[in-house]
């Protein structure tokens, strides 16, 4: 089943100030039907409530709990709705659960056509319920709208409601927006659910699908019946929205609006939430809450809450002393509903993020880390890995703190922070060694550094791919050496074994900068049939490795369809730095093909990724692909890129070799370009001095090109005889030969 997000557009007008009424009520239930008792009652409730909003005539949100509303009074609301409510209103109704039967009569009451809503009716088990949110929406033209959403699933947290098992799941939810304005409902635990079928949850696809695609969301309302409104699995999905450093999610004000449970003094302290930069005006007692938000809690009491927005939360000023926000609480006496002139009768609890150490697993810090990694947060990822970390050394758990400080050695990695990295990685050598030597755990673990530390010596720093290449084999041999003489426990002789595949397209990875394109392209490919369902993140790297491969042999749209099947990867497991890994290399394709405007497109979302993330290879290779684009239209600006991104390139005492040298013949592109001849020869020659020493065959022959084109008897035409895979290279070559190469010519393509 895929969850479905619908957009609707709204006609309604929100000025700058908003008002939202939170009305969090006492619910009775029957134990056995789970159907509303004491109906009459709760419509007289309502009707207080709707006749207290409806005196004002500003804009206005009102929203009712999970299950608060009657079903037989439907009508009863909708038609007070649409005669006495002002324009510009949303009124959010938990509705009780009903029969497909009563689902139906609303939907032909209020004349629903919508196809999604209609879809469930087509349920030949007319015992099914459901569990119905009603959006009425009473626009600028005081015409009405009504939008109803279900439940897509209950969950065992819920109290007495994980014993209806009846439930009909849907697969939608709705996206409003309107001008200044947009908003989600959510039924409860659809807020963390992960339905069946699915390898995601509700909440992370509305923070991918919506607020990562940059578009805004003001509101997403949470409406509950919930015994443990602070369970753990609603503070991982606000971790989830407002923890990863995503700019648009810091607009975002979540609302929890649970109602009061029957005959226990459970449910309730419904919470307003944003993202803990905002000011706010503190109220006390002060709570902590493990999530990096701030907001505020209500009472456990049936109450009317009234929230006032000075300003919508995406145009608060960020220097005012606090964010403009007003209370106010109403009780119910005799059937109608007051102002409190004081709230210590209800406190409004100010709630704070936890700055010490949290109550979350060891666990917890650990899957946050490498989910904050996937997302490209790679210094939040490092910050609650060295959490994890100081808790297994802690407990002398020398393995996991191993892994973890190896894992930190990444992160690192990825920044740039080379120096960082070599450090964790000795510190994570020096951990594994209180362990058992001639344990597998020990094994796999240090294999695993060594080739960690290869990658950054070897490689990055140096860019000696033969050598990396050659102590790739070193680790492989002794890991079928091991295999071979040792009796090893299924599950981790298993992982030893997809080790040795990930060294081996390590490997691969080197053939192919080395020049030896097929012999790559077929490395590629075996480990891409060696992993299996269960590895979905390797299969995608090992298809990333093939569409490098076959672009280098100039096979464009077979590596267009790898990319593609890496990017829809990507994006649907929102890993953000393969996501810039793979956006990278479709550049590069529509560079070579002259696609401007997709390429401009594509380099805007890979500088976005690589800024918003701290990823230094996205950031590098966005100015050497904008450089090369501009060779054509802007010299001057080319040269400027290629130089910044020579510049990033350099470490302390160091440099990234292969992007160094990229920038170097980059530069040495936009001089010969601009006839300063003398100037290209010379950045020609310091950049084929590094790539003869890395062994980048496609680097030797483009700067031997390059300084030949200027000076045809220069010493480094003997490179031209070399045999290249590459279909451009040999293009080059021939012209070159045959002296009908044109001086226009940019050689600076399709960069390895």
């Amino acid at each position: 089943m895929e969850i479905k997000i619908i957009k609707q557009e709204l006609n309604i007008r929100i000025s700058e100030s908003i008002t939202i009424y939170l009305a969090q009520l006492l619910t009775h239930l029957d134990n056995s039907t789970k159907k509303l008792k004491r109906t009459d009652e709760k419509w007289k409730t309502i009707e207080g409530i709707l006749n207290l909003v409806s005196s004002t005539q500003q804009p206005f949100f009102l929203i009712l709990p999970e299950i608060a509303v009657p079903a037989s009074y439907v009508k009863n609301i909708t038609d007070f709705i649409k005669n006495t409510f002002p324009p510009n209103t949303v009124t959010i109704l938990g509705i009780e659960l009903i029969q497909l039967t009563e689902c139906k009569e609303i939907i032909d009451t209020l004349s629903i056509t919508r196809e999604e809503t209609t879809d469930i009716l087509k349920n030949n088990h007319k015992d099914r319920i459901v569990n119905p949110c009603l959006i009425i929406v009473k626009q600028d033209d005081k015409q009405c709208s009504y939008f109803l959403q279900f439940k897509i699933t209950h969950s065992k947290f819920q109290g007495s409601l994980d014993e209806v098992e009846n439930l009909l799941p849907s697969d939608y939810i709705y996206h409003f927006t309107a001008q200044h304005l947009n908003f989600l409902p959510l039924i409860c635990s659809d807020f963390f659910n992960m339905p069946i079928g699915l390898y995601k949850k509700i909440i992370d696809k509305i923070d991918y699908e919506i607020l990562k695609n940059g578009e805004p969301l003001d509101f997403i309302f949470n409406i509950q019946y919930n015994p443990s409104p602070d369970h753990q699995l609603f503070i991982h999905s606000l971790n989830r929205i407002y923890d990863d450093g995503y700019k648009c999610h810091r607009n975002l004000c979540t609302v929890f609006l649970n109602s009061i449970l029957q005959g226990e003094k459970k449910g309730g302290l419904s919470k307003i939430l944003f993202y803990k930069g905002h000011k706010l005006p503190e109220k006390q007692p002060v709570k902590q809450i493990d999530a990096p938000v701030v907001g505020y809690e209500f009472s456990e009491n049936e109450t009317l809450l009234c929230i006032s927005f000075d300003r919508l939360a995406k145009s608060w000023d960020p220097n005012r002393d606090f964010s403009p926000l007003h209370f106010s609480s109403y009780e119910q006496h005799q059937g109608k509903w007051a102002m409190m002139e004081n709230n210590e009768k209800y406190p409004i609890r100010y709630i704070v993020p936890m700055e010490k150490e949290s109550s979350l697993s060891y666990q917890s810090y650990d899957e946050l880390s490498h989910k904050l990694s996937d997302l490209g947060n790679f210094e939040k990822a490092t910050e609650w890995a060295e959490k994890a970390q100081r808790y297994h050394e802690k407990r002398n758990d020398y393995l996991k703190a191993a892994s973890t400080r190896l894992f930190i050695a990444i992160q690192y990695r990825h920044q740039g922070k080379i120096r960082l990295s070599l450090q964790n990685y000795a510190s994570a050598e020096s951990l594994i060694y209180h362990i058992e030597r001639e344990s597998p755990e020990f094994k796999l673990t240090l294999w695993r550094i060594k080739a960690g530390r290869t990658l950054v010596e070897n490689y990055l720093i140096k860019g000696n791919c033969n050598n990396a290449y050659k102590k790739y084999a070193l680790i492989i041999k002794d890991i079928k050496h091991y295999l071979s003489k040792s009796q090893i426990e299924f599950n981790i002789k298993k992982k030893i074994k997809l080790y040795k595949i990930h060294a081996e397209r390590q490997q691969a990875e080197m053939k192919r900068l080395l020049g030896k394109y097929d012999i790559a392209y077929k490395s590629f490919t075996k480990a891409y049939s060696q992993y299996t369902y269960f590895c979905p993140e390797e299969k995608a790297y090992s298809a990333l490795g093939q569409g490098d491969s076959l672009r280098m042999l100039g096979k464009f749209d077979d590596a267009m369809k790898k990319y593609r099947e890496v990017e829809e990867f990507a994006r649907e497991k929102k890993n953000n730095r393969l996501l810039a890994r793979v956006i990278r290399n479709i550049s590069e394709i529509y560079r070579i093909t002259s696609n401007t405007d997709t390429l401009k497109k594509l380099l805007n979302e890979l500088q976005y990724l690589s800024d918003e993330t701290n990823y230094l290879f996205g950031k590098i290779f966005y100015l050497l692909i904008s450089g090369g684009m501009f060779l054509k239209e802007n010299l001057n600006l080319s040269e400027d890129n290629f130089g910044t991104s020579k510049n990033l390139s350099k470490l302390d005492g160091d440099y990234l070799a292969i992007e160094y040298a990229h920038s170097l013949f980059g530069i040495a592109e936009a001089k010969r370009l601009k006839s300063k001849h003398n100037e290209a020869k010379k950045y020609y020659e310091e950049a084929y001095g590094i790539y003869k020493e890395t062994g980048i065959l496609w680097g030797i022959i483009r700067t031997s090109i390059g300084a030949c084109m200027i000076e045809p008897t220069h010493k480094l035409r003997k490179n031209l005889k070399r045999k290249s895979d590459d279909p451009i290279d040999k293009k080059f070559i021939d012209e070159f030969n045959n002296n009908t190469l044109d001086k226009k010519d940019i050689l600076f393509l399709n960069i390895p």
